[in-house]
């Protein structure tokens, strides 16, 4: 393999590399504001919410959403915008 094949390689491993956004268990918030908030942030079904609410809630995170951390920051903004807790760590 070339250095350009190399360069190349490396270059779209870059952009393809997944981060996860983790919803943290805080004590705060209402089971019904999560469920609402990964609903309307990140887009859950119903059942997909409440999940990841119980399992935050048991396990203290879970990881709610993979994709570009550009993508998860956007969306960690808005959660931290209604004050729950969530952090963005590579895949």
């Amino acid at each position: 393999m070339g250095i350009k094949e190399q360069n190349k390689k490396s270059t779209k491993s870059k952009r393809t590399t997944k981060h996860q956004l983790f919803l943290h268990n805080d004590n705060i918030h209402s089971f019904e504001e999560i469920i609402e908030a990964l609903q309307k942030i990140t887009k859950h079904e119903a059942i997909q919410a409440e999940q990841c609410a119980l399992i935050a809630h048991f396990k203290e995170t879970c990881s709610i959403k993979k994709g570009m951390k550009e993508e998860l920051i956007a969306l960690q903004t808005e959660f931290t915008g209604l004050g729950i807790k969530t952090s963005i760590n590579k895949n």
